[in-house]
């Protein structure tokens, strides 16, 4: 089953807007003799970047000044990109977790994310199983079609008519 991030990479209001697309299938590329790990940490770090990539406008601060600004966020792909360990990828994505605002993550997945291990263990103690379970729930609990409509009151894409 596809992450609920994949169908918005294409959908208008994202917080990536002028980032050049990644070629995945790139990413993806191993040899015959890799490590199933080795193997399932790429695919972990192409889930990353396509939740990132999908994150909806204003979700993160993307201002010139904020954190996620057009150069932190580029640094924090070439990070997930060079990711080589289990830590390295937990460190970046909990980086990520840290920037989104908690009014784009919906109430269960807050309490669950404050139920995974504290960011300190979960890097020290990361694991390819911890990273998946850390993106499957941040995946399902990001509001992906939240918006705000003309007059300024929040709406998701499924309450109305851009759902198609």
């Amino acid at each position: 089953k596809r992450t609920p991030a994949v169908a918005f990479l294409d959908s208008p209001n994202r917080a990536k807007m002028f980032s050049p697309v990644l070629n995945y299938s790139k990413l993806l590329a191993t040899s015959p003799s890799t490590t199933t790990e080795k193997r399932t940490l790429a695919l972990l770090r192409c889930a990353t970047l396509i939740i990132e990539a999908a994150l909806p406008a204003g979700s993160v601060d993307s201002s010139a000044n904020g954190p996620w600004n057009a150069q932190n966020s580029a640094y924090w792909r070439s990070m997930v990109v060079e990711a080589e360990t289990p830590g390295c990828l937990m460190g970046c994505i909990i980086l990520l977790e840290n920037t989104l605002s908690s009014d784009w993550l919906r109430p269960n997945a807050e309490h669950l994310l404050s139920c995974l291990p504290r960011p300190w263990k979960a890097i020290n103690d990361a694991s390819v199983s911890s990273i998946a379970l850390r993106l499957l729930v941040l995946d399902r609990g990001i509001k992906y079609g939240l918006s705000h409509d003309e007059d300024g009151e929040w709406r998701t894409w499924e309450d109305g008519d851009d759902s198609d």
